[in-house]
């Protein structure tokens, strides 16, 4: 048999969850029940949000080592501009990305459209977008499976640069 609270394998003749104190044959699954998975929907929701604030982490130090990068291939673009010039081109594609990091496991519309709005008057054009998953953890309730998921969404801008 399995907890109706939390899902672990009981014996048949336990009347109480050793893991979340769910009472079994109650309705509600009784108060150290609720009590317990109070907590651990906040443990859960904590996790997400220290997943998202990793994965920032990650991010802006991917934006360093980008923007170290930038420096070392300044002597390449330059040389790539000049070949570009002698060949007539009229310009070339820049691009860059956003990312947005779900808040509360919703992502924030507002954010997004702030975002695509600024971007568009700065001359780029959004591209492309996806979504990295960054969690999950499920809860089950009373026999009920509550999710909760944290995401990144992707977005890759581009815009013409007249040389």
């Amino acid at each position: 048999m399995q907890c109706p609270g939390c899902g672990v394998n009981l014996m048949s003749n336990m009347k109480e969850c050793p893991k979340c104190h769910y009472i079994i044959g109650s309705s509600d699954g009784g108060t150290k029940y609720l009590i317990w998975r109070n907590q651990h929907e906040a443990e859960v929701e904590e996790k997400i949000k220290k997943a998202a604030e990793e994965r920032q982490k990650e991010i802006e130090q991917e934006l360093t080592a980008a923007s170290s990068r930038v420096e070392i291939n300044a002597k390449y673009m330059d040389v790539a501009l000049t070949k570009l010039r002698a060949s007539g081109a009229e310009g070339y594609y820049e691009y860059t990305v956003k990312s947005l990091v779900d808040e509360g496991g919703r992502t924030n519309t507002q954010k997004m459209m702030d975002t695509l709005n600024q971007m568009g008057l700065a001359g780029w054009k959004l591209v492309s977008s996806h979504t990295n998953e960054l969690g999950k953890n499920a809860l089950m309730v009373a026999g009920f499976g509550i999710n909760a998921t944290a995401d990144e969404t992707v977005l890759i801008f581009e815009r013409f640069v007249k040389i």
